[in-house]
């Protein structure tokens, strides 16, 4: 009886989800204008010349794509060519670069929609700063995981960019808490911009330090032997992620643990900064929203 209850249940709020599929429609079409406009941004707003260079680029990304896929799925292992080994590596082909489309495109309507809030920013060094800080940011995780070993030839570098990024978004942390209302216009406006540029802006900065904290911590641990130990056994950049964000919350399991002097001092620097982050930055853009919200139920 529990079992068929259970299967009934679950039916229902099926029906239920897919009856409300116009409104997820609704938002998918959105997601799926912003890839486009995205898209359709990065190749048209370029003078001739670099419009040509990023449409051969994305030519040859097309062939390149089919070729391996092609490879893969005909001239390996002795295989012969084939109908049906062509149309799979087709098929393959076309999944992949539907991927790709979408990936990269979420990825590129983001970063636009990123660069055109921080444009909005009232206070012209406080949006510089975000910039640099995002963009510096974006870099260092890139070649962090793409460029591996040229980025242990230049650790003095790598850890001057992390600081200098560290520094950026503390001082912006700090001049918000000092006056909210920097980062909006006009808080008596009626208009929900101000509550979006509020809630992006608490979300990104969260996100740049978070992500500042983890690469700090993913090269303290390649750069000093046994900086961090593990109660598993082997630490992978994953577990380092885990590591930051738990220490980050300040729950701390302890099935990761700093074991070195430079270890230790970056568990010491997150503590702070979440504290001065969850706090005191989150109840003060808070109370900044609250006021506009008070301001306008005042006016109607």
């Amino acid at each position: 009886m529990i079992s068929f209850v259970i299967k009934f249940i679950t039916i229902v709020f099926v029906i239920v989800s897919v009856c409300t599929f116009e409104k997820k429609k609704s938002i998918i079409e959105r997601i799926f204008k912003a890839i486009k406009n995205a898209y359709y941004e990065l190749v048209n707003q370029q003078g001739p010349i670099l419009k040509f260079l990023l449409k051969f680029v994305g030519i040859m990304l097309l062939m390149v794509f089919y070729l391996i896929s092609f490879q893969k799925c005909c001239l390996l292992d002795g295989r012969t060519v084939s109908i049906k080994s062509i149309a799979i590596s087709v098929l393959i082909w076309i999944i992949t670069l539907l991927i790709m489309y979408f990936g990269f495109g979420c990825v590129l309507a983001i970063f636009s929609k990123t660069v055109e809030l921080i444009g909005d920013v009232k206070d012209r060094k406080i949006g510089i700063k975000m910039m640099c800080s995002f963009l510096l940011l974006t870099l260092l995780a890139f070649f962090s995981f793409i460029a591996e070993k040229e980025m242990r030839d230049n650790l003095f570098f790598l850890f001057v960019g992390l600081v200098s990024c560290y520094i950026l978004n503390i001082q912006i942390l700090i001049k918000i808490v000092k006056n909210p209302f920097c980062i909006i216009e006009d808080k008596n406006k009626r208009e929900s911009k101000n509550r979006v540029l509020i809630l992006f802006t608490s979300l990104l900065i969260v996100l740049m330090i978070i992500l500042n904290m983890y690469l700090l911590v993913l090269w303290t641990y390649f750069s000093f032997d046994g900086a961090y130990n593990c109660s598993s056994g082997s630490i992978s950049k994953w577990n380092l992620l885990y590591y930051t964000i738990i220490s980050f919350t300040t729950i701390g399991y302890g099935d990761i643990c700093p074991t070195t002097v430079e270890s230790q001092a970056v568990a010491i620097l997150i503590s702070i900064t979440s504290v001065i982050c969850l706090i005191i930055f989150v109840s003060s853009l808070l109370s900044a929203k609250n006021d506009i919200l008070g301001n306008k139920e005042k006016e109607e």
